[in-house]
């Protein structure tokens, strides 16, 4: 892209000598030139770029680094209207120093090729100069809401197409970085995204280029993606979703047509509605899953197969899976019983639910945990169609995410050794407890909170261990007013 000129002269005496500042902003004349004022003298020409680019495509540019002002031409007038509504509403900065945009008085910039590369070498801004790259690094805190590939997908992916995903926890921070298919795209996010909320008020993103240029992502799961690479997960799984369908289904009967939930980000952020938070539509309960031939659909029904027919039961399940997200109805199959249908409050936590189960032994079978090509799970008509089998837990006390914005949303964590204890009344003693979960494995390691003696950790000696002691323990009444409440610890005991 060419910088610009007016003759050989690189001024504009009315912007830049502030015309376009005086001139109040009602009185304005739309231009699709932009004129930007209070630019850091070291940024590049491709972070001025990036506050254009989201809007449309940026034709030609002026820099004067001397007067620390920048003109950015775009494609058209509507583009430009819309980044200047936009950026009423989120302030635009460059290396965390905010800069003012405005409309230009001029319609548009002329362009003088050879003094444009004279003059950007000389202030240092050649095409030799680092530019982003297409690897983006995100770092989500405040954290209310369980953050997973598939909501990263749907945000990041209104700046262009998504290669792969990599996310990981550090520092006890949540982490991913982004590839895109190229630069502008991942500039055109950068701008977009940086400090903006997920959901209105919480899971806040910090985003900044990576100094990755292509990420290495070995197979996909819950934690990495490739999208250039078809998931041959998802594949493995039809034959057991096709069996679930059957089974779910009375003979004759016409599958419920599917509802259409809003597209979110379909047609783009509404830059010019007056919203400060530009992602305040997103709510956890409105987010996507990608599943085969299903598109962009909500999926609240996880199938789990590979069960231990012989041990588990609807109640085991419910506890298991309840403890990531609200369990509304548990269903295992009457004609293929090491198969469950869980049905969960909203998708997001049935995601949650397969990005932290799927693959766990339980009883001595690895589970496989999917999305179910179901909308709801169906309670049976009669006994005979195995009513011991479907259980409705719509209405349970034992619910750990009922109310909006709850503190168990913070302590979801991966099936560990350790378990966390808490409600234990001050009359249950350590010999107790011990005994209640020695029933169940051996226990490696067990205290009390210092300060609180409501509250303990236990270890036991594997994490399959762990998860029946969870199951069998999770509401146990220790007496008459206190239930005890078990969960996964964050980290393992020392």
């Amino acid at each position: 892209m060419n910088q610009s000129s007016i003759g050989n002269k690189r001024t504009y005496p009315d912007d830049s000598n502030d015309m376009d500042t005086k001139k109040s902003k009602q009185d304005q004349t739309p231009s699709k030139v932009i004129h930007i004022r209070q630019i850091p003298m070291d940024a590049t020409e491709p972070e001025i770029k990036s506050l254009g680019l989201p809007f449309g495509e940026v034709t030609n540019m002026l820099l004067m680094r001397s007067k620390s002002q920048a003109f950015l031409e775009l494609q058209d007038v509507d583009c430009a209207k819309t980044m200047i509504n936009y950026y009423t509403y989120v302030s635009p900065t460059i290396r965390n120093q905010p800069v003012f945009l405005q409309f230009s008085q001029h319609q548009e910039l002329r362009t003088n090729n050879q003094n444009n590369h004279r003059d950007s070498d000389r202030n240092g801004d050649s095409d030799s100069r680092p530019h982003g790259g297409c690897v983006l690094k995100v770092i989500v805190t405040n954290i209310i809401y369980p953050v997973t590939i598939d909501v990263l997908q749907q945000v990041f992916q209104r700046c262009g197409e998504i290669q792969k995903v990599v996310t990981f926890i550090r520092n006890d921070q949540f982490h991913a970085l982004i590839q895109y298919s190229n630069s502008k795209e991942a500039s055109a996010a950068k701008v977009l995204f940086d400090k903006q909320n997920i959901y209105n008020g919480c899971n806040t993103l910090h985003v900044e280029f990576s100094k990755m240029s292509e990420l290495v992502v070995k197979f996909n799961n819950e934690k990495m993606r490739d999208f250039t690479k078809p998931d041959k997960s998802n594949y493995d799984n039809l034959n057991v979703q096709l069996q679930a369908m059957q089974a779910q289904m009375n003979p004759g009967m016409l599958p419920v047509p599917s509802s259409f939930p809003p597209q979110l980000f379909t047609q783009g952020f509404n830059f010019g509605g007056g919203f400060p938070n530009m992602m305040g539509s997103l709510s956890p309960n409105n987010n996507f899953n990608q599943n085969i031939g299903g598109g962009n659909r909500q999926v609240s029904v996880l199938l789990v197969s590979n069960l231990n027919e012989n041990e588990i039961s609807c109640d085991d399940l419910f506890i298991l899976f309840g403890h990531y997200g609200d369990v509304l109805r548990v269903k295992i199959l009457f004609n293929k019983k090491d198969t469950a249908l869980i049905q969960f409050a909203d998708a997001q936590q049935a995601s949650t639910a397969l990005q932290n189960l799927n693959n766990v032994t339980l009883f001595g079978n690895e589970m496989r945990v999917s999305r179910s090509k179901h909308d709801y799970v169906h309670m049976p008509k009669s006994d005979d169609e195995g009513k011991e089998l479907t259980k409705d837990y719509s209405n349970s006390p034992l619910h750990r995410f009922k109310k909006p914005g709850s503190k168990n949303f913070q302590n979801i964590f991966a099936p560990i050794q350790s378990l966390h204890l808490s409600n234990i009344p001050e009359s249950v003693t350590e010999d107790e407890l011990q005994e209640m979960f020695a029933e169940y494995g051996t226990i490696n390691n067990f205290r009390f909170f210092p300060k609180d003696r409501k509250m303990a950790l236990i270890q036991m000696s594997t994490v399959e261990e762990a998860l029946i002691c969870l199951i069998k323990l999770h509401n146990r009444k220790l007496n008459e007013s206190s239930h005890l409440r078990v969960s996964f610890a964050k980290n393992e005991m020392q």
